[in-house]
């Protein structure tokens, strides 16, 4: 550190060496075993999804306890609903709040 004189207060600091620190060799196998697990992991979760799709042909996996009969006629009555006869009604709120206050 180089001192200026008395009467400044400003100090100049040296350079620093120019020191290059030696580089870390590099693992070459960690990159490598990581994508062998990642890839190991994809394929047997694809091969997973597969073998389930194939087994059930598009079916859904059959719930434990459910009564086949029972969810038949469900299926039968959510088909038989009625339909709309027309396009959705547009609802004014401002007009529903008003019919609500004539109403009290």
């Amino acid at each position: 550190m180089t001192t200026s004189p008395p009467s400044s207060n400003v100090y100049i600091l040296p350079q620093p060496l120019a020191v290059v620190a030696p580089a870390r060799a590099a693992r070459r196998r960690l990159p490598l075993r990581l994508r062998v697990i990642a890839w190991w992991w994809r394929l047997r979760l694809t091969a997973r999804e597969v073998a389930d799709a194939l087994r059930r042909f598009g079916r859904p996996k059959p719930r434990a306890g459910v009564d086949e009969l029972a969810l038949a006629v469900e299926a039968e009555v959510l088909v038989s609903r009625p339909r709309a006869a027309g396009p959705a009604l547009i609802i004014d709120f401002a007009a529903a709040v008003e019919r609500r206050r004539s109403r009290r």
